[in-house]
């Protein structure tokens, strides 16, 4: 298979379409609290259902999906179907409510939970063992490098029409969509097009009959106890508003995050290739710990800042290298299977972990949640520290 930048051309065409899609997805992703809040009037425990049930549905489909997968042994199907079911989000240009836009995050994250387990085995698939932490590096590098692009041109946009706005306008958001409208529908073509089934190591074993290993287990549950800390990323995007910071501040804040994971994710990716990637999870959960203390204590804009750039830190240090992981812990044949049931715990950890967050905002404080997510991260670092990975 031909090779781009150093990674196979599926790596590089998957790369390209998650660069894409989350040039369209992730904007819209992150104005949809502001449109809630500021827009329709609902309130942050609002924000904190629809995003969990939203995250959750999308993985509670992905074991099943990514079993099936390696079943059936196919990859690129679900890939694609996936990326069709998310064109769903064009919609959100005509006038929304709260029950209106749950719908259209459901069907967009139902898309992810689709695809993105069989995605993650085919990349793995196309890539050789000495080099799995290169390719999720690159490819969670285009996937912010999509967000930074993406939230630049909405800072833009609302810079232009408003340099001082802090609320959220329909005619903003209704911009932001159309912007990611093309994106969207070219993702689906691209796949068609330009990937390829690889050559792998399928599973021959029924649905239901299978084992992860105990190490992936044990692995799975310390990231399940992380993940309730680390609730939807709306509760950061609102407590930037609640310090004052005007609205295209926050977009450029948002860009130049996914701007730091961007050039983390693939130095972290191939490091770990080198010096094994536990360390780098718990370097990365730490510095999720001292970036949500910060969030807590914050109280001017450039506070926001600088706790933003370490959560991009942490992102980069992490996401690239727990999917590398798990390739590590389990067997061959099993990847998507794998893949599925740690997004779906993980994924629906999100669901109480974002209400617990819009509780704790309500009844005590903005800076709440954050402390509770900083003690919840030191707490499954530690955890980590002791994990044998043999």
């Amino acid at each position: 298979m031909k090779k781009f930048f150093g990674v196979s051309q599926n790596v590089a065409v998957l790369s390209l379409v998650s660069l894409l899609n989350d040039f369209a997805g992730e904007t819209i992703k992150r104005t949809l609290p502001l449109y809630l809040v500021n827009i329709v009037g609902a309130g942050t425990s609002v924000v904190g259902v629809i995003e969990g049930m939203a995250e959750s549905i999308a993985t509670l489909i992905q074991a099943p999906t990514g079993r099936l997968s390696d079943v059936v042994r196919k990859r690129k199907i679900f890939v694609l179907a996936g990326r069709l079911l998310q064109v769903s989000r064009v919609f959100l240009i005509f006038p929304q409510t709260a029950a209106t836009i749950g719908f259209v995050r459901l069907a967009d994250r139902a898309g992810k939970g689709l695809g993105t387990a069989p995605r993650d085995a085919l990349i793995s698939d196309s890539t050789e063992a000495t080099t799995q932490g290169r390719a999720f590096g690159f490819l969670r590098a285009a996937d912010s490098a999509g967000a930074v692009l993406g939230l630049l041109v909405a800072a833009i946009v609302t810079w232009q029409l408003s340099p001082n706005l802090q609320l959220l306008t329909p005619e903003i958001f209704k911009i932001i969509v159309v912007i990611g409208a093309v994106p969207t529908i070219l993702n689906v073509l691209l796949i068609r097009f330009f990937v390829k089934e690889a050559k792998n190591h399928l599973s021959d074993s029924p649905f239901l009959n299978f084992d992860l290993g105990k190490p992936f287990k044990i692995f799975l549950a310390i990231s399940v106890i992380f993940t309730l800390g680390t609730f939807s990323e709306a509760f950061l995007i609102l407590r930037a508003q609640s310090v004052g910071i005007p609205l295209y501040q926050i977009f450029i804040i948002l860009a130049v995050f996914s701007a730091v994971t961007s050039i983390v994710f693939l130095p972290a990716g191939i490091l770990s290739d080198r010096l094994g990637r536990k360390r780098f999870i718990i370097l990365g959960w730490l510095t999720a710990a001292a970036a949500f203390a910060g969030f807590a204590l914050s109280s001017s804009a450039w506070h926001i800042w600088i706790f933003y750039l370490l959560f991009g830190v942490f992102f980069g240090t992490t996401e690239g290298v727990a999917r590398a992981f798990i390739v590590d812990l389990v067997p061959a044949n099993l990847k998507a299977t794998a893949f599925g049931v740690y997004n779906t715990f993980v994924g629906v950890t999100l669901f109480p972990s974002s209400v617990i967050a819009g509780f704790l905002w309500q009844t005590f404080s903005p800076a709440a949640p954050f402390f509770f997510s900083a003690t919840i991260a030191v707490i499954a670092a530690a955890l980590l520290l002791f994990f044998k990975e043999k």
